[in-house]
Formats: C-alpha cells, structure tokens, sequence
C-alpha cells in the first residue's frame, strides 16, 4: 500500500498536482494539470483511467501539445537511426609499417624514412577512413653505438608523431670462409696473380680468407603477422593497411580476409606474391611523398 502524501494544499491546487506526480507517478487528472505536467504525463503514459488523452487535451492554451509529443518521439528515433547508419558508414583503418622493407624502398628513390610525416601520409593514404592508429616495427640495434644513438633520434621523432614503435632484434651473423663470393675471388686472383701488384695480390688474399659479417632482422615479420590477425580477431579495425612488398606477409593476410577485414598494401618496390593476395597494391611513386618531409 502507498504512503498517503501530505499537503496542507488543497487538492486541485497546482502544487499538490506536481507533488503527487512526482512521488506517486499515478492518478494524475488531466482536467486539473497545467500544460506541462500533461506533457510530462503523455510522455510517462500515466494518464488516469486511460491509455489516451481526452478530446479537450488542446486545451488550457495549449493546442497540439500531444501531436507536438508524437513529433519529438519520432524525431527522437530518426536522429538514434541517422547516428546508426553515420556509425555503420564509418571504416576504421590501422596501418602497419614494415620498418625495414620501407626504409630500403625509400631509400631508393632517395627519401629518408625518418624524415617523413607519418600522419600526413595516413591521411593521404586512407583519404575518408578513420584513422585507429600507425604502428611502426623494426629491429632493435644493438652493440654499436653510433648506430644505436642514429636508430634512438629517428625513433624519438615516430613516437613525437603519435607512431607506435615495436621493436625485433637485430643479430650479426658470418659468412663462412669458404662461401661462393670469396671462392670467385680467389679463382680472379688466381688468373691475374702474374699482372696484379704484389701489395694488391696480398690485400685481396687477405679478403678471401676474411670472415664476412652481416646483419638479419629477427621476430619483426612475426610481430607484425601477430598484429595483423589478432587485432582482426578482436575487430580493432576494418580495413588494414600494410606498408610493406615482402610476400612473406601473405599467410597473415589471407587469414585476416577469412575474418572479413580487407587488407591494403602499399610500397615504392613491387610486391608479386602479396600484390596477388592482398585486397589492393597500391604502388607509391617518387612524386606521391611530395609535401611529406617533415
């Protein structure tokens, strides 16, 4: 049972009226509310003895106060289904750069990697899509200090552009002795050892028994792969774009199709195998950078 409001008002008086609407929610008489609070009734459906409102509802010097209520709801629902199809139009794009890969593409056509505005080429890039994020993968140097201190102020400059950097490893590896490019060597020498310089014959006996270091890129195709899928999995994005030509990527994009995300790739070199799997190549000439240097 419901408490009983107390009011020293008599019944009909307005504020009563408004007390009782808004403690009890029920009852509330049309013929006694002003406008407003038939309004607020309308709205709530807790007109007494009646799911509609009386013939004499325009009234009070009101007129059309319900068909104006009508109006907003359905004004209400056609602004929640214009937000909808805004929100379903929208295509949210993650772009995926392949440090290395890109950095020798550029650098053929005589651009700097590192001196290039990130979010302008997004944009350019993406043209009308949302841009969710860039990631930037690439192998850590390590055990050179110049080298290191070059990577450090060219990573500093991504991440001053809102680039996420994820780091691989960088190993050093050697060339055997015996490998096809110093056995070569040795077959040239060999051949001109009787009009060669004695000092010049020595220097190149030398390199053909010299150890040849050189560097690989370690767990960046797999942190990008990694990216790829589990980001598709848990529907981070919509369209990937993959700044990249290596075709090893072509698994990673084929399972992010199965997934029902379309996968862009984009590079200055060209890419067969991922150009035949992806959803698009897009083949980035030399004057297409033109305003991106930072």
């Amino acid at each position: 049972m419901k408490a009983s409001i107390p009011s020293t008002e008599p019944p009909e008086s307005n504020a009563y009226l408004r007390e009782r609407f808004r403690r009890t929610g029920q009852g509330l008489d049309l013929d006694k509310a002003p406008t407003r609070h038939k309004v607020m009734a309308i709205r709530r459906g807790v007109v007494r003895g009646t799911d509609n409102p009386p013939r004499d509802f325009a009234g009070d010097g009101a007129p059309g106060v319900f068909l104006l209520c009508k109006l907003q709801v359905r004004l209400t629902a056609l602004c929640c289904l214009a937000f909808q199809r805004i929100a379903l139009s929208i295509v949210r794009a993650a772009v995926f750069i392949d440090g290395n890969n890109w950095y020798h593409g550029l650098r053929r056509l005589g651009l700097d990697s590192h001196r290039l505005d990130y979010q302008r080429l997004a944009r350019k890039l993406l043209v009308d899509r949302q841009l969710l994020g860039i990631r930037y993968y690439i192998g850590r140097v390590s055990k050179d200090l110049r080298r290191m201190r070059h990577q450090d102020r060219a990573l500093a400059t991504l991440r001053g552009q809102g680039v996420e950097v994820k780091l691989g490893r960088i190993e050093k590896n050697t060339l055997p002795m015996h490998n096809p490019l110093s056995q070569r060597l040795r077959a040239l020498v060999a051949d001109s050892r009787d009009v060669l310089p004695l000092h010049v014959a020595e220097q190149l006996d030398s390199l053909c028994n010299a150890e040849v270091p050189y560097y690989v890129e370690k767990q960046v195709d797999v942190l990008i792969a990694v990216d790829l899928v589990s980001l598709a999995h848990q529907d981070d994005y919509d369209v990937a774009y993959l700044l990249s030509a290596d075709g090893d990527f072509v698994p990673a994009v084929r399972e992010v199709q199965r997934l029902g995300k379309r996968v862009f790739a984009a590079s200055t070199l060209k890419g067969n195998q991922l150009a035949t799997q992806a959803d698009a190549f897009i083949n980035l000439p030399r004057d297409w950078f033109h305003g991106m240097d930072l």
